[in-house]
């Protein structure tokens, strides 16, 4: 996702989101994880589920509901 910028929330460094995905010696991170590239803070994004919300006319729409950071463990 070349152009997305995010920012450390523990060091500060702005970086592009793909630069936050790998780790500086095994490569890619699982899905839903990141990792700072200057500072090695990581956080895995978690969900508690997915709602189901349906509208007039039989269309339905899912979306998921509360999502969160959570501190995890660095990868090298």
């Amino acid at each position: 996702m070349d152009g997305f910028k995010i920012r450390c929330g523990n060091c500060g460094v702005e970086s592009d989101l793909d630069d936050f995905t790998r780790t500086p010696i095994n490569g890619e991170l699982p899905r839903n994880r990141y990792q700072c590239p200057n500072c090695h803070y990581a956080f895995e994004r978690r969900g508690n589920g997915v709602r189901i919300l349906n509208f007039p006319g039989g269309e339905k729409r899912i979306i998921s509901e509360t999502i969160k950071l959570v501190p995890v463990d660095p990868v090298l």
